[in-house]
């Protein structure tokens, strides 16, 4: 049996582990894989929706991630987000992944205490627990 890690889904949140994720990922190449996808996932606060600047930095910082990705790499980039009402990270990248077909999750891991860093990020902790 052979393992085929050719298409990653890379879940970011646009912190600085989003960054440092999207740097490593030409690296992945080595490993088989030839096609990424950046996913966020925004979960929108109220049916009024968010403010076009916040929207214009969601939807622009994956579009800067593919570009420098494709410059530097043979990666094929394709982008994805999800703005919903109190949208569930955890579920919307599980969802996200089984539609792209996806061999493997990349997803960040901060912990927001000293007790989490001992753990994986709550997101990440409940994506792999569904």
């Amino acid at each position: 049996m052979t393992l085929s890690f050719r298409h990653a889904f890379v879940a970011l949140d646009q912190s600085g582990a989003s960054d440092f994720i999207v740097s490593c990922l030409p690296h992945f190449r080595k490993s088989g894989t030839r096609n990424v996808t950046l996913f966020t996932s925004v979960s929108v606060p109220n049916p009024g929706g968010i403010s076009e600047s916040v929207d214009q930095t969601w939807r622009n910082k994956p579009d800067e991630y593919a570009g420098a990705l494709e410059s530097m790499t043979k990666l094929e980039v394709s982008i994805r987000a999800a703005f919903d009402i109190n949208a569930y990270a955890p579920h919307q990248n599980l969802k996200a992944a089984h539609e792209t077909e996806a061999d493997f999750i990349i997803i960040s891991n901060r912990g927001q205490s000293k007790y989490r860093d001992l753990l994986l990020g709550c997101t990440a902790t409940e994506l792999l627990q569904h």
